[in-house]
């Protein structure tokens, strides 16, 4: 309920929420009730083995509640960056993918996105106030005291 007071929402990010197959008609029907007409979902899942292909399930469900999902994963992995041997991060695998899904009209077309007036505001910038120099000076005397490890990076958090 609390969700649904703050919504609909224009995009809706969601990862690792897909464990089996019968959760994601459940997954789109939430996300049909808080989207707006011309939302777009992000969708981030891994493939586990639960009897059905879950990538065929995505699409189908998707589509039963107006949306069009597509696997974009090949699209995206272009711009995935190697991580360093040391962060020990796991490569993608195959069974890691994003979906996109937009919600359709009744004649399959994606519905039309209206502009939202959006109130300008001011950025904080400030090496503006405080001057380049100054303010690059300040970062470079920060860092040089800092670890160069992620204990250090991060204050001794290693998550």
């Amino acid at each position: 309920d609390l969700v649904l007071a703050d919504g609909p929402f224009d995009l809706l990010l969601a990862s690792d929420v897909l464990y089996e197959h019968h959760l994601v008609s459940k997954f789109f029907r939430s996300a049909k009730m808080l989207t707006t007409a011309a939302a777009e979902v992000l969708l981030a899942v891994e493939l586990r083995p639960c009897g059905v292909d879950l990538s065929e399930a995505i699409v189908s469900e998707a589509k039963k509640c107006g949306f069009e999902a597509v696997d974009v994963t090949r699209k995206l992995k272009m711009w995935v960056t190697p991580m360093p041997p040391e962060l020990k991060i796991p490569p993608l695998e195959e069974r890691h993918r994003i979906f996109v899904a937009t919600k359709q009209s009744a004649d399959g077309l994606p519905q039309p996105v209206e502009p939202v007036p959006v109130a300008k505001r001011k950025s904080h910038q400030p090496w503006k106030d405080l001057g380049e120099k100054e303010w690059y000076q300040r970062s470079l005397h920060f860092w040089s005291k800092q670890d160069a490890t992620d204990a250090g990076v991060l204050d001794g958090h290693l998550e």
